[in-house]
């Protein structure tokens, strides 16, 4: 009788040991981390009689134990994306502890954690590596006082070659992840050297990121400073999205107004949770996303999304972070070739549209000149009887052409020396002059321009202007950018006025501190004055002005940039202000002594 016992409890340990082997075998045979981890479940509740298997893995970066895989015979739904933290509920006492914790009857733990309606008992126990808890194998039951100590030991007797299985899948898995992630890169990096605008580029690096990945969503949103609003630039959804390419909110709204201020990438486990997440895909459970940076701002921000809740972790994040730094430069490489493509534009049509107005007037004398020299006969004097006698002078004629030829020069110049002036290749000669002679000189060389539009120019210096050591050409040329400009927005009887004038004391106090003496020049115009919001913006290449009676758009060319270019290398300022009655008046403030 005694034999026939040892016999039949060999043959127990012998089928113990065989389960334990082929479970372990089982554990192995597989590199992909969530196969492993669902057929070690299955097996194993299938040998303990459980009404629920899992197996949860171990944060140590985020102080968290992540449910992964489970198993119920009742057919009942397993909880999904499950988190708890360390020290918590059964599984999280075994985690703290690294001890295995059988619990009988689950309602004399104060702490339990249902994780299933309905379970009466429960077994944790440890999987270590290194001495080091990774996770938990966790079995449940209906039944009071379902798992004994024969339970314990083959779960303990698991533990190690199911730890193994895992480390080996995760390490499987994160070379796998790897070679995805350089693929990825080398796919974005490719994208973005093609030849596309800034929304193609967006929306195939969404797309590309999506599919590598196998995200739910990914979009891309930029910031407007202006409008202190990001906008959603591009996006790629597995599921129809609830919000179009075009979308704003306001900076901080949301988790992706979020990043967009505070700079920072975040991590969202559960979006139910969040109370500031905007909805793209209301399928939508897990999200994180991070800046995009230039120059240490934000321009913007990378988001991608998941139907799962808890499915992101610092690995995803760091790779969306190199990511980013690849698409921050490439969105800020495409906004500057756009903005070259436009100034370019803009040259073009502003060296059109300012050049052919003297050509005009030079095409329209040459032909006044041919009519003439047909009707007025060689050797006959101004004074001549009529019909012989011209109806004009005809050497006003030449002057008008020859003026129109020097507008036309002044142009050209100024594109040449404002390239010089930004480059800081120009060199200032100064000399030493006498600038109340300036505004007259600027009146009478543009006194046709103002004939000819029915336009008043007045010229004036005060009486104690002392010399000054200031180059002359430039500072002329400055004037008379500003003066044309005046004559340009100044309609038929108005007046343009330009005079000189030793700078008050209080004014150079506030433009230029440092300066103890200096000359102010003035050109007033009786124009329709500029908008507040585009005074600054005047002074920029190419900039646009738009009237405020009519609406209509002028392109202020390169004249007033080139002003302000020329006076700073002066050492003084150019600035404008709408005069109280009506129209508008720029001011060149220079030092006494520039040698700037």
């Amino acid at each position: 009788m005694e034999n026939r016992e040892n016999e039949l409890r060999n043959i127990g340990a012998l089928e113990a040991a065989n389960k334990i082997y082929e479970i372990g075998l089982l554990a192995n045979q597989s590199t992909d981390l969530t196969e492993v981890l669902g057929a070690i479940v299955d097996r194993i509740a299938s040998e303990t009689g459980a009404s629920y298997a899992g197996i949860s893995l171990v944060d140590h970066k985020r102080q968290i134990i992540v449910h992964k895989e489970c198993v119920l015979r009742d057919g009942a739904q397993p909880p999904e994306g499950h988190t708890q933290p360390i020290g918590t509920g059964v599984v999280g006492q075994v985690v703290a502890t690294g001890r295995p914790f059988s619990l009988p009857n689950v309602a004399l733990f104060s702490d339990y954690i249902p994780m299933v309606v309905g379970m009466k008992s429960e077994l944790a126990v440890p999987l270590k590596l290194g001495g080091e808890v990774i996770g938990v194998v966790n079995v449940e039951s209906k039944e009071m006082g379902k798992f004994g100590a024969t339970t314990q030991a083959m779960l303990l007797a698991l533990a190690t070659p199911i730890a193994q299985a895992i480390r080996s899948a995760q390490l499987f898995h994160e070379e796998r992840l790897r070679r995805k992630q350089l693929g990825l890169i080398n796919q974005v990096s490719s994208i973005i050297n093609a030849t596309l605008t800034l929304d193609e580029l967006l929306q195939r690096a969404c797309r590309s990121i999506r599919e590598r990945l196998g995200y739910g969503l990914v979009g891309i949103c930029l910031v407007d400073e202006e409008d202190h609003k990001i906008t959603l630039a591009a996006v790629a959804t597995e599921r129809p999205a609830e919000i179009a390419t075009g979308y704003s909110q306001k900076l901080g709204v949301g988790v992706v107004g979020e990043v967009a201020v505070t700079g920072a990438s975040i991590i969202v486990p559960d979006v139910r949770q969040r109370s500031n997440y905007v909805s793209v895909n209301n399928q939508m459970l897990s999200e994180m996303c991070c800046p995009l940076k230039a120059s240490g701002q934000v321009i913007g921000c990378l988001d991608a999304e998941n139907e799962a809740a808890g499915t992101f972790d610092a690995q995803d994040l760091m790779l969306l972070e190199t990511i980013a730094e690849h698409l921050s430069q490439a969105v800020v490489n495409r906004r500057t070739l756009e903005h070259i493509a436009q100034l370019k534009n803009d040259l073009t049509s502003m060296i059109v549209h300012d050049l052919r107005s003297p050509v005009t007037v030079i095409q329209s004398t040459l032909q006044l000149l041919a009519a003439q020299s047909q009707t007025f006969a060689p050797g006959v004097q101004a004074d001549a009887p009529a019909p012989h006698r011209p109806r004009r002078d005809p050497r006003s004629y030449i002057q008008h052409a020859q003026r129109s030829c020097d507008e036309m020069l002044v142009l050209i110049d100024s594109l040449l020396e404002l390239q010089k002036i930004e480059s800081g290749d120009l060199q200032l000669n100064p000399s030493r002059c006498a600038p109340g002679d300036m505004p007259r000189r600027v009146a009478a060389r543009l006194a046709i321009v103002a004939e000819s539009r029915e336009i008043t120019l007045k010229a004036s210096s005060a009486d104690d202007l002392p010399p000054a050591l200031l180059d002359l050409d430039l500072v002329s040329r400055v004037l008379q950018n500003l003066v044309s400009n005046a004559l340009k927005f100044t309609p038929p009887k108005g007046q343009v006025t330009v005079l000189a004038a030793v700078a008050p004391k209080d004014l150079l106090a506030q433009r230029l501190p440092s300066v103890q003496q200096g000359l102010l020049f003035t050109v007033r115009d009786t124009g329709p004055g500029i908008p507040e919001n585009e005074q600054q913006r005047i002074f920029e290449k190419f900039g646009v002005v738009e009237s405020r009676n009519s609406g209509a758009k002028v392109s202020t060319g390169l004249g007033l940039a080139f002003c302000k270019q020329a006076a700073k290398a002066h050492g003084g300022k150019v600035w404008m202000e709408n005069l109280a009655e009506g129209g508008s008046a720029f001011y060149v403030l220079l030092p006494l002594e520039s040698t700037a």
